[in-house]
């Protein structure tokens, strides 16, 4: 018996720790080199460090004592800085001792339930045959005696004398069931962050408060299960619909459903939108302001669609809405802007006539104020291109190239560069 629960508890604890250390040993590495490929051999990645780390640059350069920046080593070291294998040693250790405490509870309170529905059915049986015996129908009854308490305690140690109520068990299992399949998730997609771990263990603490509160509204039946399904709920999604559930039981709509600008960004949808409001980013100026390797490090996104999303808030920060009317004909994207206005001037004129003529229609179509004319929109355009951060979004994701459009020759296009060897 106590070799069957501490087989079964190893196993609960793996399944959990598993992912973790797999992602730490591996997949922790290869997150790494998705942003570090990227800044092999890049001449305005002087522009990030400018913008976003500024002092960080000036300590690498005093620790090892050199002026000559390397920029994959520079961008590194600031990856591990953000998130270096140092920051999982407390989340991990605070995840694995509450999934221990908390799996070995529902360990050994199964196992005892078993214990004590076999105990019942035994002697269920042993009583059915006491009073046959007593009949005359057979002959020689078997007599069960009921271990004593010490005896039985000494028999199932080392479980604890604790035993859960049935929602008890059903809210760890749904919470279990939930956090462990995260886990194997960001640690396939290799997304894992230590604050995730933070969020597991708190999970898995709140589960019994929570699954308890709902099943006194329950019936006896109902309540394991609705116990279980609230268990399995993540935090996030859990405060989204009682932040729901209470704007439409006062009927007021969503704080955000009007202000948050990312929802109508090319490739924004409301899970992605949630995802951003988390970290308080509800505006463009926000996007254009934060560091793309943090925001990608911290929601778990991909690095090239942070550069994307960034990409279109420099449009929004000087278009405003008009941004979104640029979406469906591609020049919602400040790369895609700074591609525009490299053309030859009766090249820009021609095309930005014709989205003149498309805002002028949609205008009327819907019978509104036209939103910009060709000469504003040349205007912003030009702002655009020549913006710094433009300028690395282009260097960083293009392999465009990069010659100041009086430098080209009447009609020619921009060549690809020669890749690195």
């Amino acid at each position: 018996m106590q070799l069957f629960f501490l087989v079964s508890w190893t196993l609960t604890v793996l399944v959990a720790l598993l992912p973790v250390v797999l992602f730490l040993a591996f997949g922790w590495r290869k997150r790494e080199t998705e942003f570090t490929d990227k800044a092999y051999n890049r001449a305005h990645m002087e522009i990030y460090f400018r913008k976003f780390w500024c002092e960080g640059q000036a300590r690498y350069q005093t620790r090892h004592r050199t002026a000559e920046i390397n920029p994959l080593s520079l961008f590194r070291a600031r990856y591990r800085e953000l998130m270096g294998r140092r920051y999982y040693i407390v989340p991990s250790a605070l995840f694995a001792l509450v999934v221990t405490v908390l799996t070995g509870l529902v360990v050994a309170t199964a196992m005892r339930t078993g214990y004590d529905h076999y105990i019942g059915y035994f002697a269920g049986e042993a009583k059915t045959e006491m009073d046959a015996a007593n009949s005359g129908v057979i002959g020689n009854p078997i007599t069960l005696q009921r271990m004593r308490t010490t005896d039985l305690d000494n028999d199932f140690s080392p479980l604890p004398q604790i035993h859960l109520s049935l929602s008890a068990l059903a809210a760890i299992s749904g919470a279990y069931l939930f956090i462990v399949a995260q886990l194997i998730q960001q640690c396939r997609a290799r997304t894992l962050v230590y604050s995730d771990l933070f969020l597991a263990s708190l999970r898995l603490l709140v589960s019994v408060p929570l699954g308890l509160s709902l099943s006194t509204l329950a019936s006896d039946a109902l309540g394991p299960f609705l116990s279980f399904g609230l268990g399995a709920f993540p935090i996030v999604e859990l405060r989204t619909l009682v932040r729901r559930l209470t704007t439409s039981y006062l009927k007021a709509g969503d704080s955000r459903a009007d202000d948050d600008q990312t929802v109508a960004m090319v490739g924004v949808t409301q899970p992605v939108s949630d995802v951003l409001a988390e970290e308080n980013i509800t505006c463009a100026q926000q996007l254009a302001d934060i560091d793309p390797v943090v925001l990608a490090v911290r929601t778990g996104l991909s690095f090239d669609y942070v550069l994307f999303l960034a990409a279109q808030s420099l449009v929004w920060c000087f278009l405003g809405k008009t941004a979104s009317a640029l979406g469906p004909i591609g020049l919602a994207d400040a790369r895609a802007i700074w591609y525009l206005m490299r053309k030859r001037p009766d090249e820009q004129t021609k095309i930005l006539v014709s989205v003149d003529a498309l805002f002028a229609a949609g205008a009327e179509a819907s019978k509104a104020s036209k939103s910009i004319d060709v000469e504003l929109l040349r205007e912003a355009f030009e702002k655009i291109a020549v913006d710094p951060y433009t300028k690395f979004l282009v260097e960083f994701t293009s392999e465009l190239e990069k010659r100041e459009p009086s430098e080209m020759e009447p009609g020619e296009a921009p060549q690809p560069m020669p890749k690195a060897a």
